[in-house]
């Protein structure tokens, strides 16, 4: 009886020592480091850019388009390798001719960053937009993170990919249906021209801080509708490029 007692004690022990053999190797599994594009809360258009020169001076001949990443996982006391590539299928844009990727890292005790993406000014870009699909690729440090996360109210969204279009004339930004359409009424090139002389801004994307806020574009709808005013009784109606008169919303 004794003996069987002991046995079933042993047996007990036995199995308390497995059981938390595999709860310290379990323990001791790490995911992997992963990263991601981060898309801000209210701006459900972070994943896409417009780079268009045609807003810009004419000596510039160099732009930049900025991608913001985001780690999952612990910062490490090192700076760590982010590589970017384009998606061809979905790219038109030529690479060292219309944009070029740089070295890219996110720096020792960091987080996030904004990965610069360097965009050319080129002649073709006068007549024809191009585009460049961007993705995040596996690199010695960081595989690929969360493929897509919608953004919903205060809470950001996540994204391994990153649409830019660009070109060197007048685009309408991809938040005017949604948003701009209300301040502005309907688009045209003549109307964004005279938006952007009067005001000197190129992107009204709005939002969270740091982006424009309500108050902000409401204050502009009614500056750009005084000043609008003013150039009607100097030189008569502005007419857009489809012969309709340009007005903006009471």
């Amino acid at each position: 009886m004794l003996k069987n007692i002991q046995s079933l004690f042993l047996i007990i022990i036995i199995l308390a020592a497995a059981s938390a053999c595999k709860k310290s190797e379990l323990t001791k599994y790490e995911l992997a480091d992963m990263i991601y594009i981060y898309k801000e809360a209210y701006n459900a258009k972070k994943d896409s850019a417009l780079c268009s020169f045609a807003v810009k001076s004419n000596s510039l001949l160099v732009d930049t388009v900025k991608v913001s990443v985001r780690i999952m996982g612990l910062a490490k006391n090192y700076d760590r390798e982010v590589k970017l590539e384009a998606i061809d299928t979905a790219t038109t844009a030529v690479a060292g001719v219309h944009y070029k990727f740089l070295p890219y890292v996110i720096k020792a005790g960091a987080y996030n960053a904004d990965l610069p993406i360097v965009i050319n000014r080129t002649a073709d870009m006068k007549t024809q937009g191009f585009t460049l699909t961007v993705k995040v690729a596996e690199s010695k440090d960081f595989k690929p993170g969360v493929p897509n996360s919608a953004v919903a109210g205060n809470f950001a969204g996540a994204s391994l990919r990153y649409f830019i279009r660009m070109n060197d004339f007048l685009t309408k930004p991809s938040n005017w249906d949604a948003q701009l359409n209300t301040y502005f009424g309907a688009y045209s090139q003549v109307k964004f021209r005279f938006i952007i002389d009067m005001t000197g801004i190129t992107e009204f994307a709005i939002g969270a801080a740091p982006l424009m806020s309500f108050g902000e574009i409401t204050y502009y709808k009614a500056f750009l509708k005084s000043k609008l005013t003013e150039y009607v009784a100097a030189n008569g109606p502005l007419i857009d490029e489809n012969g309709g008169v340009v007005t903006f919303p009471n």
